[in-house]
């Protein structure tokens, strides 16, 4: 194993053979455009990076090559610095501190390409930095740490130019940018392909739906007659609420669940337990709603959706949907569940905006849902969680996949774990340890020495 020689920088502890810069010394500022999507079109002469692909689509680093950016004319793009590989474009807007000066190195650049507004195009101006690594500094913990504390801002935060020039780099030996640069890119190509699959599957899964909840498939086997209702017909309504903040017995040591928007992002759409819990004292007269009951978010976030699976409450942005004693021969709640997907456009396209926005719950009990027989509609669900179920695995899997290279940035980018090279059986298995270690997701760092 190499020996491990560590030095004292006025960002922390770093290996003796790296370097401390700054964004100044190391980048030059480009200029950048300022038009909307609006002004954007779907082809033209020159490639568009609005920031709001930045901050939900693109992540360390941009393949020009196969992207799907937007388009300027020639004339629209005249005046601004056209991109190229290497070049690191960086936001100076975001509503939060997680966004701060989210970045993205351009790599495979195929045409020519201007930055948009809300951005900070920097370029490298010495040859300290390889080509791979640059996307990947921001994230360095040191650096991260300099931009979320010199962000400024009230309801926007981000550093601006100025800032940035001072802020401290620490800088690996070229070799060593290298080889981090090849091991980090090798698990974002695995996290990418995984997230091309889920797209893959989930249009899929979308398809699948569009013809089986409406009868323009059949299943094989099935042939029975479809029969119309009202879901007022089929479910009773309810209203979700929220006990008073103030009153401590409603919410102090809860165990009954409440949910809110917030536990279907964070939990999914099949739902046993909430983030936050009230007490019995909390609850109104006519009690728990019963297992088995549909959540439709009706104001603020609409027609989105769950299935709950415990006697429970949700807060008022949501209306109950509990099928009726008598009709469970009739229609099948999995099956229902997955129908709301299709009920969720309806209520994003029928939104009173009258005041509150918010969809009308007596237009919604009025609406019609054709059921075929009730083994067909068990089946039906079932093809579809089945796919779910295949999703929800590739989901899992791409998380971890983030969870590791997380791990990796931490120990990689800060020195904690090396990948530089000795002998060719050495490197071999020193390569071989923490590739192990990484992939495990258990990576045991060595400590510092001075």
């Amino acid at each position: 194993m190499i020996e491990k020689k560590f030095k004292h920088t006025d960002i922390g502890l770093l290996p003796e053979e790296w370097e401390v810069s700054t964004f100044g010394k190391e980048f030059k500022k480009l200029n950048a455009a300022s038009y909307t999507w609006s002004e954007t079109f779907k082809d033209g002469s020159c490639a568009y990076l609005h920031y709001g692909e930045i901050h939900t689509k693109y992540h360390d680093h941009l393949d020009v090559q196969h992207s799907d950016l937007p388009f300027i004319s020639k004339n629209q793009a005249k005046r601004f610095n056209k991109l190229q590989n290497g070049d690191l474009i960086m936001l100076n807007a975001s509503e939060d501190y997680d966004g701060v000066n989210d970045c993205v190195e351009i790599i495979n650049c195929d045409k020519e390409l201007v930055a948009g507004q809300h951005t900070i195009p920097l370029r490298p101006i010495s040859n300290k930095l390889v080509k791979g690594f640059i996307g990947y500094i921001p994230s360095i913990p040191a650096v991260r740490m300099q931009l979320i504390e010199n962000a400024v801002g009230t309801k926007v935060y981000g550093v601006t130019n100025e800032m940035l020039q001072t802020v401290l780099l620490p800088i690996p030996t070229r070799h060593e940018q290298q080889r981090i640069a090849s091991a980090l890119m090798k698990v974002d190509a695995l996290i990418s392909n995984l997230d091309k699959l889920i797209q893959k599957k989930q249009a899929i899964k979308k398809g699948a739906m569009q013809e089986l909840l409406t009868g323009k498939k059949r299943l094989p086997g099935f042939k029975g007659e479809w029969k119309e209702y009202t879901l007022e017909n089929l479910f009773n309504f309810g209203n979700g609420y929220t006990p008073s903040k103030a009153n401590p017995l409603y919410w102090s040591n809860g165990t009954l669940p409440w949910f809110r928007m917030e536990d279907i992002r964070i939990h999914g759409r099949i739902l046993k337990d909430s983030i936050q819990h009230i007490t019995p004292e909390s609850v109104k007269g006519r009690g728990l709603f019963p297992a088995n009951s549909i959540i439709l978010s009706t104001t603020a976030t609409i027609g989105e959706h769950a299935l709950l699976i415990a006697d429970s409450l949700a807060n008022q942005q949501f209306t109950f949907l509990s099928r009726k004693v008598n009709r469970s021969n009739i229609v099948d709640i999995m099956y229902f569940f997955h129908y709301c997907f299709l009920l969720g456009d309806w209520c994003r396209a029928n939104v009173n905006f009258g005041g509150l926005t918010a969809v009308n719950v007596e237009d919604l009990k009025r609406y019609c849902i054709k059921l075929p027989p009730i083994d067909e509609q068990r089946t039906i669900a079932h093809v579809l969680s089945t796919m779910d179920s295949d999703i929800s695995a590739l989901e899992t899997k791409r998380d971890k996949y983030r969870q590791i290279k997380q791990g990796m940035m931490r120990d990689l980018l800060t020195g904690r774990i090396r990948l530089v090279e000795t002998s060719d059986m050495e490197r071999k298995s020193y390569t071989v340890s923490v590739q192990k270690n990484l992939f495990d997701g258990a990576i045991a760092a060595e400590p510092h020495s001075d």
